[in-house]
């Protein structure tokens, strides 16, 4: 099978200077798979949909890692990527090679406005890492008051 190159961009030296987005269009193989998840480490919506556009593309593929896409925009706290990959089916608890979740990821680096969201969407808060930490644990660690405030009081 021959791999075509994973995005084609059309653009024009008008199009650079005005910093407008060129049209994306994802092509076949790993690499676009690769595209998808740096454009969702970056926040970049539009690449994200155009991969998403395509029903045979997996919205769970993980990277090397073990991240996905969710995970990934969870990291970096990009809500209008995270929301579109909920939409289109991301798993909400989803393990990476350290067992953490995207939940995880998000309290970790006080993405408030993303915790929420995941838990929204069904992400559990019981599930522990390969440290025997949970998302409450490391809500905890980082003493991040609206964050702490999501998780259930005993």
């Amino acid at each position: 099978m021959r791999l075509s190159p994973s995005i084609h961009a059309t653009s024009s030296l008008s199009q650079l200077k005005t910093k407008k987005t060129p049209a994306l269009r994802f092509g076949d193989g790993e690499q676009p798979v690769k595209d998808f998840l740096a454009a969702a480490r970056a926040g970049n919506l539009e690449a994200v949909q155009a991969y998403l556009d395509k029903p045979e593309n997996d919205v769970n593929k993980p990277d090397e890692a073990g991240k996905t896409a969710l995970s990934l925009a969870a990291q970096a706290g990009h809500m209008p990527v995270l929301e579109a990959l909920i939409k289109a089916g991301a798993d909400v608890n989803t393990q990476d090679e350290g067992s953490h979740t995207p939940l995880m990821l998000a309290v970790a680096k006080n993405h408030f406005p993303v915790a929420k969201a995941l838990m929204d969407a069904g992400a559990k808060i019981i599930v522990r890492n390969t440290e025997g930490k949970t998302a409450f644990h490391l809500a905890m660690a980082h003493r991040n008051p609206h964050i702490l405030n999501l998780f259930p009081k005993p």
